[in-house]
């Protein structure tokens, strides 16, 4: 395990060098994981969590922490309480979206950045890989006048990506179309911005799936976390 020396250098260097890795290895997510020590960086890889022989020192780590939750316009007076923000970027000439979540641990806080592609790799149900049949049966069931439809699985196995493919399928000025995340992926043309719990205790479920929309909307996909 190779351990990262304090440099005179600005902690936003090591934050960028932390994910410029992770664009080159198709990372989904990096994890920053206190102990007593020093802080572990571990890369989510097609659907995985893996060591990338990388460690920093506690101090560095901290700081390095401090540095995004200040860029995700995070509280960072609070470290006793999870927190969620985001932030955006050009890393190895790819636009993304950040989201960062911090959860409070014994030494320190930890950190979870999911990187969102802005320009999504995968945009129709076509290129998901699903086979003929069970294609044909997946956008009947998205055109179901009613139910309910439920997309499991581990970070980093496509639920999102799967959502939001199956919602561009489902685009149409005459439907009415509301997303129910938190935090939210991206926004849709003709799908309405996406709902916000209003306070980090309230479940969507129980404050959007009950209100009385608008307009009866088509499709609420919720997820909620990175953890």
């Amino acid at each position: 395990m190779r351990m990262v020396q304090e440099r005179q250098r600005p902690v936003e260097q090591f934050l960028l060098e932390l994910i410029t890795v992770g664009v080159k290895e198709r990372a989904s997510d990096i994890h920053l994981e206190p102990f007593q020590d020093g802080y572990l960086v571990r890369y989510r890889i097609d659907g995985l969590l893996r060591l990338m022989g990388l460690s920093l020192p506690l101090e560095l780590g901290r700081r390095l922490v401090a540095a995004i939750k200040a860029m995700a316009e995070m509280d960072l007076a609070e470290s006793r309480l999870p927190q969620d923000g985001r932030f955006s970027g050009t890393f190895e000439g790819v636009p993304l979206d950040l989201r960062v979540s911090t959860l409070p641990t014994p030494f320190g806080e930890k950190v979870v950045l999911r990187l969102l592609p802005k320009e999504a790799p995968i945009k129709e149900l076509s290129q998901l890989g699903m086979d003929g049949e069970t294609l044909r049966k997946w956008k009947g069931l998205i055109k179901s006048p009613q139910g309910m439809l439920l997309v499991v699985g581990p970070t980093g196995s496509g639920k999102t990506t799967t959502l939001y493919a199956s919602l561009r399928a489902l685009l149409s000025p005459s439907l009415n179309i509301v997303t129910v995340e938190d935090p939210f992926s991206e926004t849709v043309f003709f799908c309405s911005f996406p709902c916000r719990t209003s306070s980090p205790s309230t479940s969507p479920s129980a404050s959007h799936l009950l209100a009385p929309p608008i307009s009866p909307p088509v499709s609420l996909p919720v997820e909620r976390g990175n953890f």
